[in-house]
Parts: C-alpha cells; sequence; structure tokens
C-alpha cells in the first residue's frame, strides 16, 4: 500500500532541514514494512526550499507565498480576512 504526504514549511533552512529528515524516516519506516511512501513538498521555488528540497530527492510544488506582515496595514487586513 502506499501512503501519501504532503509537506509544507519553508522560508528558513531551519525549517525545511527538519521537514526532510521527518520524510526521509517516514521513507525508511514505510520500506521497512514492505510499503511506499510518496512524499511532496510544497512551498517556493525561490526560498531555500526550492534547493534543499529537490536536492535531497522529493518533489516540490510551488505554492503563492508570501511572509506574514508584521506592520499594521492593507496586507495585515488582508491577510487576517
Amino acid at each position: 500500500m502506499e501512503m501519501r504526504f504532503i509537506v509544507s514549511g519553508g522560508g528558513t533552512s531551519g525549517h525545511i532541514n527538519p521537514a526532510i529528515s521527518i520524510a526521509d524516516a517516514l521513507v525508511k519506516f514505510y520500506e521497512a514494512k514492505g510499503d511506499t511512501c510518496k512524499i511532496i513538498f510544497t512551498g517556493r521555488q525561490d526560498g531555500y526550499e526550492g534547493t534543499l528540497v529537490p536536492k535531497a530527492g522529493y518533489e516540490l510544488k510551488d505554492i503563492p507565498a508570501e511572509p506574514f506582515p508584521m506592520k499594521p496595514g492593507p496586507r495585515m487586513a488582508r491577510a487576517y480576512a
């Protein structure tokens, strides 16, 4: 049986590297059981994940994302809408 997982995260390698480690552990766990495991990461091609995820051997689906606004204003209002 094939298990499927979506892993999301990015922005810094401090978020991406642990996610890759978890993905690696999931693959090993399911392979040891004789099953398969498909993992797809979501993130930005122009972020750290755009380099680190494919280098680790995983597929990356590019999604539109931007940092959460920290200053009050129209962008913050849209983020909370």
